[in-house]
């Protein structure tokens, strides 16, 4: 299973955007979220709100086996959903996810 974490800075003033987005992604859209994490083969798909003297940043951990796949398929898929989640992640993070950054390096990763 495949495991990607990184730290998505929120253009400023989008803060209550991505909330909004968030809240109707996990509350009406929650079905179409859940067939989203299906398709694109997530099994956990979590972010968290992180606010820092440099700007507000959105930490998000996909995992599944189409973690490492999933900006890449999203940024040509022409599902409904997809386009929505795609075109939210452009207003609120002012990302291309056609031109992603590189994935983060892993330094440590110790599990019990």
């Amino acid at each position: 299973m495949g495991t990607v974490a990184f730290a998505a800075p929120l253009v400023p003033g989008k803060t209550d955007a991505w909330r909004e987005w968030m809240e109707e992604a996990r509350g009406p859209r929650a079905a179409e979220l859940a067939d989203f994490n299906t398709r694109h083969g997530l099994t956990r798909h979590a972010a968290w709100l992180q606010q820092t003297p440099m700007g507000d940043f959105v930490v998000v951990i996909h995992e599944g086996p189409g973690a490492e796949e999933l900006l890449p398929k999203l940024a040509t898929s022409d599902n409904e959903f997809d386009v929505w989640f795609r075109d939210n992640v452009q207003e609120v993070h002012g990302m291309d996810v056609s031109n992603p950054p590189p994935l983060p390096e892993l330094a440590i990763d110790i599990r019990s």
